[in-house]
């Protein structure tokens, strides 16, 4: 990656760290561009592309960590999240269902 060398002087103390960093990365990144670009020319192709898609394991691993920090994070607080489900009528209401209130909100 080139850079034009102009630099905000008061920006300076947080960017050049993250310019150093990237510029000791660039050119040793895993991926092969050339094989980046079959992968994406394979799935724009197909009828129902994925809507998220990632490419090389470096992004896999990144996405994977995610949605299982996301997935316990929920686990954590699904009795919070469903105790705000409304009552109305002597009903619970939660996920276009009805049962009746008694116990009924309490997941």
């Amino acid at each position: 990656m080139r850079r034009d060398g102009q630099h905000i002087a008061d920006d300076e103390a947080l960017f050049a760290p993250l310019r150093q960093a990237r510029a000791g990365r660039s050119g040793k990144q895993v991926g092969d561009p050339a094989k980046a670009a079959a992968a994406i020319y394979a799935i724009v192709g197909e009828s129902n592309p994925p809507a998220h898609f990632f490419l090389g394991t470096d992004a896999l691993s990144f996405a994977t960590s995610k949605i299982d920090t996301l997935q316990a994070e929920i686990g954590r607080w699904t009795h919070v999240t469903t105790s705000t489900d409304a009552t109305r009528s002597g009903h619970c209401v939660s996920r276009g269902e009805r049962r009746p209130t008694q116990n009924a909100c309490k997941h």
